[in-house]
């Protein structure tokens, strides 16, 4: 499988789209900046996003289909609205001189192709 991992930009609100046509309240647009493709196998290491780092991330099947287990601690929390689990989908890319690519995120529903489920933490309290 491959991932694909992007960091949200801390700054979002100095920073503006030039050339997009939104679609989208400014609030459902985030700028983020690549930080490059992983590919695994059933061999290599976990792959670790942290929640400044790559946090936002796209994963796809390479032969077949892929199974990902995303471990959160703390989980998402969709009743209060905390910590929500989003799915994003491209609307553009410009360049900066001082930050490199920045490519714009639309939120998006869930893929329709895309199963996630949720399971209790059972073990030692962390």
């Amino acid at each position: 499988m491959a991932v694909t991992s992007y960091s949200l930009l801390n700054d979002e609100n100095e920073v503006h789209p030039s050339n997009l046509r939104m679609n989208l309240p400014r609030q459902f647009i985030k700028p983020v900046i690549p930080k490059g493709e992983t590919t695994l196998s059933p061999e290599d290491e976990c792959c670790v996003l942290s929640p400044e780092e790559g946090n936002i991330h796209q994963i796809s099947p390479i032969d077949g289909p892929a199974a990902f287990l995303d471990i959160l601690a703390p989980p998402y929390d969709h009743e209060t609205g905390k910590r929500v689990c989003h799915y994003y989908q491209t609307i553009g890319m410009e360049k900066s001189k001082d930050r490199g690519d920045i490519m714009w995120l639309g939120q998006a529903g869930q893929p329709r192709d895309f199963w996630c489920d949720t399971a209790p933490y059972l073990g030692p309290e962390l």
